[in-house]
Formats: C-alpha cells, structure tokens, sequence
C-alpha cells in the first residue's frame, strides 16, 4: 500500500459511521488521482520533467528556428516566405508579344503642352461587357476597393517619365477609342498611380475590344488588381482564364502562383512557379521563392501537430478540473457528515467501558473526564502491556485533519491556477476615464449655455467693426475616441485578436466593411444627411482624423484588418469596433460606408455611451458639408453627455457658423433646447 492510500485508511479509520467512510474514501481516492492527472498536465507543459511524464507532448520551442536552419528547402529559399512579397506587381510585355507600341502611341507634349491623363470612361461609354466579369464583387463594387502606387509599372517602351507616356495614352485615346492597346496601356498607368478604380474601368474596355489571343494580356492587368486589393479569390478565377487563353506566358503562372501563396495553398502555389520555372529556368528569385513556399508549408504543419497535441493537454486540464470539482463538493459532503467532538467523546468513554469489562483483571485503563477552556477532555493512563504492543507513534498522531488541510490547501492553489486561465470581459471600461461625467445640465450650477448680455458683453457697435468669420470650411472636424470614456481600445486591436502593435498583421488585408442595417434607426434615420446618405459618392477624405486612426498603427490598409479581425472575433464592444470602422471610412474619404458603420454603432451602443457615435456622425456630415445635419447630431450627444471637451468645441463651431447667417435667433433656440423643462 502506498503513502498516500495509507494516510487515506487511517484517517478513515477514525470517522464514526459506515457512510461517512464511503464519503471518505471517495473523496481520497478522487484526490490521490487528481493530484495524479494534475501531474501529468504539467510535466506534459514542462520540457524539463522527465519521462514517462512528457510522452505524447512536442515541448520543441525553438520548433521554427530548427526547421529554418535544418531544412533543406528552407536553406535553398534563404529566408523566410513573410520576407518575399507576394503582391508584387506583374505586366505582361507587349513588345515581347509581338505589339509595337510606338505604332499606338501619340505624340510626345511639347515643353508647353499641359500634360493629360486617360480618361477611359469618356474616351469609350461601356455600362456593361460579358468579357469583363461584371459578376465579380471585385469589379461591381470597384469605387470600394483601396490598393498602393506600383512604382514598378512607370516605365513603358523605354519612356521612363509617367505622366510623358500616360499623356501620349491619353491624346491617342481621343482619336482612337476603339484601341485595346491603348486602354491596356492606360490601366498600366492608373496602376502606378495608384488608382484601382480607374484602373478597372480601363481594364475592363480593354478585355470588350481585345482579339481572343490577346486576352490573357487584360486579364493579368485584371487579377493583379483584384490580388493587390485584397481581392484574392476573385483574382484567382481570373488569372486561370488567362492561363486558359495562352499557357505559355510565365508572367501568368508567377502571379497565380503569388495568389496560391497568399490563400495558404501551398501545393498548387509550387505547381505553378514550377510551370513558370519550366519556362524560364534561369529565374533565381523565383526559384527561391518556390523553396520558401515548400518551407512555409512545412513549418505550418509541424506548427499545427503542435497545437493539436496542446489541444489534447488542455482538455485533460478540463476533465481535471470537473474531478476536482467533484472533489471539493465530496469534501464538503464529508465536513457536514464527520462527528462532533462530543459524539466522539461519547463513542471512546463506551469503547473504554466495554475494554474493562473484557479485561481480565476488571481493571482496564485508568481514565477519567475534565472540562478545561469551555472544552471537555478524556485523560487516560494506559498499562504497561498496552504501551508495549502500541503501534508507531507517527500512524497514530494522523489524523482527518491533517488530512483536510493538506487537501484544502492543494485546492485553493489549483483553483487559483484555473481561475489565472479565464478570460477577462471587456464589455466595461478598463481605464479611468478622461473627464468627469459631471453634467450641468437642467440646473445644479452653470449649465454649458448659460449666458448674459450684462457687462462685458460686446456692444453692437462693436460687433460693427469685427473681422468677418471665417468660412464653415475653415474650422477642423474633430472625433470622439471611446479612450475619453475609460475603455483599452489598442487592447481590442492588439492582445484580444493576438497580434501585437510590434507585429504586422498577417496578410491580405482587407477594410473593415459594416453590413447594411436594415431596420431604421429612430431620431437618426429621419435626418437629411443621413436618408440621402446614397448620394455621397464623392471621395471627401477628412485630414483631421487621420492622427485618430494612425494612433493604432502605421499604415491605414493594416489597421483596417485589425479592426475587421476584431470585429470577426467579436472582442470587446461591437458598437466600439463599428465605431472605429466609420473613422477608418471617414479617413479614406468614403462617407456612404462611413455612415453605415456608425449607424450600426449608434443603434447598438448603451444609452450612457451612445454620445460617441452620435459626435463622430456629426463630425463625419460636416466634411461632407451637412451643417444643420452635424448640428442635430451634435445636440443629441449633448443629451447624453456634455461634458465632453470635443462635444462642446464641435458646438462652439457650430455657434460661431450659424451666429454668421441667424445671429439672435439661433442662440435663443439653443438655450431654450438645453433649459425648458
């Protein structure tokens, strides 16, 4: 019999009653194995515990560092996949494909000539082509999609100044509309530009006018838009029809292969530097890149065997941890179940009397009963026959409470240990607010627009002769960041979506889109700016917010994943993310989904913190020049809260603004919104 199951015996021994014994035992056997399996769990966690306790469990933490220097196609690629770009922009030649451009092209601008930019939609009216994949959301939705200047792509026959050849483009698009060079040509420069939606509309007239054998040239320009604005699926069914028009083009296959890359198919991603490497097998770059594919599908597999194994440990800890509860509440049972200390009393005075009677000589033990500190005690003086067959001393001095103790104490360590591991809720502010949540109004003190015309108020000869205002447009929009309410946003956009400021978000990035609400959002819905808000189409980015939106990160595209990945994952507040989602849209200037993320905001904001949305629409109509809309907006924030700094500057504005067109009128009605009642 071991240690462990012996102490469980004794201590039993000493219970009064067959059922309390049972108790007992259970209790001590849940506790020998549990303390068993809690063994086990940790010697798996820990590489420094010997066998057999860490069989089944890879401890390697230096796994990557060992297949980057051990592996043979790891060595080959040099460095990792993360370090290649996989959006690197591609352009099939049309010299090499038998197409003289100077042939297409225009005149070179003289010194004089102001240099022109292709305009493909009035050069060719096209609403509609079956040859340019309308079905795509990629290409129906094209005034949505975001990509970066490709320097790489400002070099056309020889011509190394863009704007000389885009204008050459430009002029001999006007003279020849039905060209499909040209409009290729065109969709190369707003590529470099920067400018996908230009770009589509270019590349789209060039797939409806380009003969069958020329197509695969279009339809490259078409995928490496759709790729390099996070449009990678789309960009793959694309790329396999340029294949399918000409297989013989390595261009294709490099960029189909950067797509498979980026999507994690790794297999089909090496077929297809393969087939390019068939046809230019002197291309080192990408031979090492093929290498660093094969090496990032090696190092994903053996990363995921890991966590499948730490998938298994942690469900041991679960079922540890329901043996312990069923511990603790045995333990419990067996508390309520143990005897008093009278009962006990009572039982050893009925054993002593029954050992004098069986005794030989009638004496028995010597034993009589005192009382002492309130407690009742039994002394007994043993004979010598007795004290010489007496078991060790040590057996008899455990007892159950020695026993609970240990017990008690090995439980509150690993309940504490499983408690480390719950997550923490971040539905609540985590920090201290900015300012007080004091509020002024309806009396109390001075409310925010009381106000006197006694002294020191400027006579009206006085105002006669005051500089005029400046114009609405003059005066900076501003946002309500939710920090001023106490909540850790760069928590929700690091830790809680496990990617770290002092990370990159893993690629592709793609911009936080809001679903359209559908049910109307009452008091907000019914404002002009709001019901019309179809007809901002217009780009009106907002400088002003940008140093809100860059706090988060360096470059706005990886912000907008962070804050899409929150929102997917469902981390913290969600009105906060759609909150943060309308700043993002806000700063690229694209005001209709801007207004449909913070109309989401707004409808699902609690009551207390509804004035941060509500400012940030505000703010967002006056850009676009809604300066009664921003103000109503701006006037129910202040129901909320007024004491916001950003709320009561955005309302100074709006006094100094409309003061210039309804002077008495307006500050009347202002007062009489904040003190009627």
């Amino acid at each position: 019999m071991s240690t462990n199951q012996r102490q469980y015996s004794l201590a039993v021994a000493l219970l009064p009653d067959k059922e309390t014994k049972n108790i007992a035992f259970s209790a001590g056997k849940l506790f020998y194995f549990s303390h068993y399996h809690a063994l086990m769990f940790w010697s798996r966690l820990c590489p420094c515990v010997p066998p057999p306790f860490n069989v089944g469990f890879s401890c390697d933490t230096q796994l990557e560092e060992r297949i980057y220097r051990t592996d043979s196609d790891c060595v080959l690629a040099g460095r990792p996949l993360t370090e290649f770009d996989l959006y690197a922009s591609t352009v099939v030649n049309m010299e090499s494909a038998g197409i003289r451009l100077e042939d297409h092209l225009g005149l070179p601008p003289s010194a004089t000539d102001t240099h022109l930019e292709p305009d493909c939609m009035k050069a060719l009216d096209l609403p509609f082509s079956m040859f340019s994949y309308e079905h795509l959301q990629g290409v129906r939705h094209r005034d949505n999609l975001t990509a970066t200047a490709e320097d790489d792509l400002s070099t056309v026959g020889g011509e190394t100044d863009i704007s000389v050849w885009g204008h050459r483009v430009a002029v001999s698009l006007t003279s020849n509309s039905s060209n499909w060079v040209l409009y290729t040509l065109a969709t190369q420069y707003w590529r470099a530009k920067a400018d996908p939606f230009q770009a589509l509309e270019c590349v789209r007239r060039a797939l409806h006018l380009a003969p069958r054998n020329y197509r695969y040239i279009p339809k490259v320009h078409l995928g490496n838009i759709l790729h390099r604005s996070r449009r990678s699926d789309e960009a793959v069914l694309v790329l396999h029809a340029a294949i399918d028009h000409y297989r013989h083009s390595p261009v294709a296959h490099i960029t189909l292969g950067n797509v498979y890359a980026t999507l994690a198919f790794y297999n089909v991603s090496v077929l297809c530097f393969e087939n390019a490497l068939y046809m230019s097998p002197g291309d080192q770059s990408l031979r090492r890149k093929k290498h660093a594919v094969l090496c990032h599908s090696k190092l994903e597999a053996a990363l995921e065997s890991q966590h499948q194994s730490l998938q298994r440990t942690l469900g041991e800890l679960r079922d540890y941890q329901k043996r312990h509860e069923e511990w603790l509440s045995l333990q419990q049972k067996l508390l309520l179940e143990q005897a008093t200390p009278e009962m006990k009393l009572e039982s050893r005075l009925e054993y002593e009397e029954q050992k004098i009677r069986e005794s030989s000589d009638g004496r028995g033990q010597d034993c009589f009963q005192y009382q002492q500190d309130g407690h009742t005690f039994l002394s007994c003086n043993m004979r010598r026959d007795q004290l010489e067959n007496r078991g060790s001393p040590s057996e008899l001095l455990l007892d159950l409470q020695s026993l609970l103790h240990t017990v008690e104490s090995e439980a509150l360590r690993l309940g504490q240990h499983v408690l480390k591991r719950k997550p923490l809720l971040a539905t609540q502010p985590q920090i201290t607010p900015l300012h007080p949540t004091k509020s002024f109004q309806n009396g109390g003190g001075s409310g925010l627009l009381d106000m006197t015309l006694g002294e020191g108020f400027p006579t009206p000869e006085q105002c006669e002769q005051a500089s005029p205002l400046p114009q609405w447009d003059d005066f900076p929009s501003v946002f309500l960041p939710a920090e001023n309410k106490g909540f850790s946003v760069d928590r929700f956009l690091s830790d809680d979506i496990d990617v770290g400021f002092s990370d990159e978000h893993p690629l592709p990035w793609h911009p936080p889109i809001c679903e359209r609400l559908s049910e109307t959002v009452a008091g907000i819905d019914d404002i002009p700016g709001i019901k019309e808000r179809h007809t901002l189409t217009t780009r009106n980015p907002d400088p002003h917010a940008i140093p809100y939106l860059m706090k988060y990160g360096k470059v706005e595209a990886e912000i907008g994943q962070r804050i899409s990945s929150a929102m997917k994952k469902g981390v913290g507040p969600q009105w906060l993310l759609y909150n943060l989602a309308g700043l993002y849209w806000r700063v690229h200037g694209n005001l209709f989904n801007g207004i449909e993320c913070l109309r989401k905001s707004i409808s699902t904001a609690p009551e207390e913190w509804r004035d941060i949305p509500l400012v940030n629409t505000a703010s967002l109509l006056y850009t676009a020049g809604h300066i009664d809309d921003a103000l109503t907006l701006t006037l129910q924030a202040m129901q909320v809260a007024d004491h916001e700094v950003s709320e009561c500057n955005f309302l100074y504005v709006f006094t100094i603004l409309l003061f210039n067109f309804r002077k008495i009128k307006f500050l009347a009605s202002l007062y009489a919104h904040f003190h009627i009642n």
